[in-house]
């Protein structure tokens, strides 16, 4: 299962890219903890550009996304270690069906060691923003 099977709202995305983007080789550059819902917010650079970009990107030449996941009704949150450069490795998504609460749990490993699991009730794509990312 991808994060694609189990997000809200992926229209974003997929019209951006024209499909859903792989989030192997993204790098996580933030991650933050929210008492309300509880809620994680991580922050994803991805460097494949969109295949559909709006003008004002083309304009400004923009060559990376970063991507702002919200993951709502957080609980048994475990995490290994924080670095920097953390690009994923693996990122694995089951859901349980098997409760009366359909919970997604997330698994997600980096090249850096830095490794986290938690389990959610919703996902959510919270924002969408061009970068510019300098490729010397």
């Amino acid at each position: 299962m991808t994060l694609f099977d189990l997000v809200s709202n992926p229209q974003s995305l997929i019209s951006l890219y024209g499909d859903w983007p792989s989030f192997k080789g993204g790098r996580i550059t933030s991650m933050e903890l929210v008492e309300d819902g509880p809620t994680i917010n991580i922050i994803v650079q991805l460097t494949r550009v969109p295949q559909n970009p709006p003008q004002r990107w083309k304009r400004n030449k923009f060559n990376a996304v970063s991507i702002e996941i919200s993951f709502f009704g957080v609980e048994s949150i475990s995490m290994t270690d924080w670095s920097i450069n953390n690009v994923i490795e693996k990122l694995l998504i089951q859901e349980n069906a098997d409760c009366r609460v359909p919970w997604k749990r997330i698994d997600c490993c980096t090249k850096e060691g830095v490794q986290f699991c938690f389990q959610c009730i919703d996902i959510r794509i919270k924002s969408i923003i061009p970068i510019l990312i300098d490729q010397e």
